[in-house]
């Protein structure tokens, strides 16, 4: 899978059976640094048949759907695509050596679901907090090479 070009939208598949979660991550969506493309399905039939044809960037994933429980649904996704990116949405808390054996990129709980923490979990899944990491260490850099490059001109003086 190519890294995704985030000057262009992510694409997104939000796996939720629950109107009214649906509803407010769509809203919280709104309220992240990241434009997305979203596509919204109920059951993981239907996560599977558009994981088949869409190359999506992300998956946010509920794991108490109609259709499969448990880490049974990640395993399924897993079948299908190896390497998409995922954010585990659930009430439950999860074994941090389970997120990495599946390769799982982030644990949302329903309970801490808010824009701040959904935009978090989307810069770790999505590697974008290594990058913003990178352009700070870098800004920093600069601003010391130039006070040593200052500091250097006035002892030549």
């Amino acid at each position: 899978m190519l890294k995704p070009n985030y000057r262009n939208p992510i694409r997104l598949l939000i796996v939720e059976d629950n109107f009214n979660d649906q509803q407010l991550i769509l809203e919280y969506l709104n309220l992240v640094s990241f434009r997305t493309t979203k596509t919204i399905v109920d059951s993981l039939f239907l996560s599977i048949k558009y994981l088949q044809s869409i190359d999506f960037d992300l998956i946010i994933l509920d794991l108490n759907l109609p259709d499969s429980k448990g880490i049974d649904t990640v395993k399924r996704i897993r079948e299908i695509s190896e390497d998409i990116r995922i954010i585990i949405l659930t009430g439950a808390t999860m074994d941090t050596e389970l997120l990495n054996r599946y390769k799982i990129k982030g644990h949302l709980p329903k309970m801490e679901l808010s824009p701040t923490r959904l935009n978090y979990e989307m810069e770790i899944a999505l590697g974008t907090n290594e990058i913003r990491k990178s352009r700070q260490n870098i800004n920093r850099l600069t601003v010391k090479l130039g006070e040593i490059i200052e500091m250097q001109g006035k002892k030549l003086q």
